[in-house]
């Protein structure tokens, strides 16, 4: 959540997903560009934390952005990759009137 390719995201959404089979933890990547994002490690700036809950609030989404996050799991010591999925927030209707 929010579902692949949503729009009308609200600024404050919290990203959720599914705990991956059998996983420990779950390394989170967000960032502003897919590519960037999809080659991203947990060294890189898109890299959000270990987490071994399944939310990540982001910080600061703007008003007709679009953003990338993809969520790794951690299963018995080895990375399991996830896809990256997409999702824009809405527009800021109370700037356009």
């Amino acid at each position: 959540v929010p579902p692949l390719a949503a729009v009308k995201v609200k600024a404050d959404a919290d990203l959720m997903w599914l705990n991956g089979y059998k996983a420990s933890t779950h390394q989170v990547y967000f960032g502003e560009e897919k590519n960037a994002v999809n080659l991203a490690n947990n060294k890189s700036t898109q890299y959000q934390g270990e987490f071994a809950h399944n939310i990540f609030t982001p910080k600061a989404l703007q008003a007709g952005k679009t953003y990338y996050w993809r969520v790794d799991a951690m299963r018995a010591g080895k990375l399991v990759k996830g896809d990256v999925w997409q999702f824009t927030v809405e527009e800021n209707t109370e700037a356009s009137r």
